[in-house]
Protein backbone atom coordinates (compact mmCIF):
# COMPACT_ATOMS: atom_id res chain seq x y z
CA UNK A 1 0.00 0.00 0.00
CA UNK A 2 2.87 2.35 0.78
CA UNK A 3 1.87 6.19 1.54
CA UNK A 4 -2.16 7.28 1.30
CA UNK A 5 -3.36 9.81 -1.26
CA UNK A 6 -5.22 13.47 -0.29
CA UNK A 7 -8.14 12.73 1.35
CA UNK A 8 -10.02 14.92 -0.28
CA UNK A 9 -9.38 14.02 -3.60
CA UNK A 10 -10.09 10.15 -2.67
CA UNK A 11 -13.27 11.23 -0.76
CA UNK A 12 -14.29 12.52 -4.34
CA UNK A 13 -13.17 9.45 -6.45
CA UNK A 14 -14.56 6.88 -4.03
CA UNK A 15 -18.28 8.95 -4.59
CA UNK A 16 -17.60 9.57 -7.43
CA UNK A 17 -16.85 5.75 -8.23
CA UNK A 18 -20.39 4.64 -5.39
CA UNK A 19 -22.21 7.06 -8.25
CA UNK A 20 -20.64 5.48 -11.73
CA UNK A 21 -21.49 1.99 -10.49
CA UNK A 22 -24.67 3.12 -9.34
CA UNK A 23 -24.59 3.75 -5.77
CA UNK A 24 -26.24 7.01 -4.07
CA UNK A 25 -23.99 7.33 -1.14
CA UNK A 26 -26.40 9.78 0.67
CA UNK A 27 -28.53 7.49 0.30
CA UNK A 28 -27.11 4.13 1.88
CA UNK A 29 -26.21 6.80 4.37
CA UNK A 30 -29.23 7.78 5.37
CA UNK A 31 -31.35 4.51 5.11
CA UNK A 32 -28.44 3.10 7.67
CA UNK A 33 -27.05 0.44 4.84
CA UNK A 34 -23.77 2.02 5.26
CA UNK A 35 -22.12 3.15 8.60
CA UNK A 36 -20.37 6.77 9.04
CA UNK A 37 -17.63 4.39 9.98
CA UNK A 38 -18.01 2.43 6.64
CA UNK A 39 -17.37 5.53 5.16
CA UNK A 40 -14.38 6.39 6.73
CA UNK A 41 -13.29 3.03 5.87
CA UNK A 42 -14.05 3.12 2.37
CA UNK A 43 -12.29 6.59 1.84
CA UNK A 44 -9.51 5.36 3.41
CA UNK A 45 -9.01 2.01 1.10
CA UNK A 46 -9.60 4.07 -1.30
CA UNK A 47 -6.62 6.67 -0.44
CA UNK A 48 -4.54 3.43 -0.39
CA UNK A 49 -4.98 2.73 -4.02
CA UNK A 50 -2.34 3.63 -6.17
CA UNK A 51 -4.01 3.54 -9.31
CA UNK A 52 -6.30 7.43 -8.97
CA UNK A 53 -5.32 8.23 -12.58
CA UNK A 54 -7.09 4.59 -13.61
CA UNK A 55 -10.19 5.34 -11.46
CA UNK A 56 -10.59 9.09 -12.52
CA UNK A 57 -10.35 7.56 -16.41
CA UNK A 58 -12.94 4.85 -15.49
CA UNK A 59 -15.58 7.26 -14.08
CA UNK A 60 -15.60 9.37 -16.95
CA UNK A 61 -15.36 6.82 -20.06
CA UNK A 62 -18.41 5.96 -21.77
CA UNK A 63 -19.45 2.40 -21.90
CA UNK A 64 -22.62 0.43 -21.66
CA UNK A 65 -21.47 -1.65 -18.36
CA UNK A 66 -19.93 0.43 -15.80
CA UNK A 67 -22.31 -1.52 -13.43
CA UNK A 68 -19.43 -3.46 -12.29
CA UNK A 69 -16.11 -0.76 -10.24
CA UNK A 70 -13.01 -2.41 -11.76
CA UNK A 71 -10.70 -5.95 -10.17
CA UNK A 72 -8.26 -2.61 -8.51
CA UNK A 73 -10.81 -0.62 -6.66
CA UNK A 74 -10.77 -1.34 -2.78
CA UNK A 75 -14.09 -1.10 -2.53
CA UNK A 76 -15.18 -3.07 -5.41
CA UNK A 77 -17.29 -6.10 -3.02
CA UNK A 78 -18.93 -3.30 -1.32
CA UNK A 79 -19.87 -1.32 -3.68
CA UNK A 80 -21.12 -3.83 -5.60
CA UNK A 81 -23.18 -5.27 -2.43
CA UNK A 82 -24.39 -1.81 -1.85
CA UNK A 83 -25.98 -1.51 -5.43
CA UNK A 84 -27.37 -5.18 -5.19
CA UNK A 85 -29.45 -3.60 -1.84
CA UNK A 86 -30.61 -0.87 -3.57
Amino acid sequence: MGLQGDVGTHLWLARGMAARVGVSLDAVLHQGLLTRSDFARMVAGCRGCDRPADCLAFQGAEAADRAVPPDYCANRDLLAELRDLG
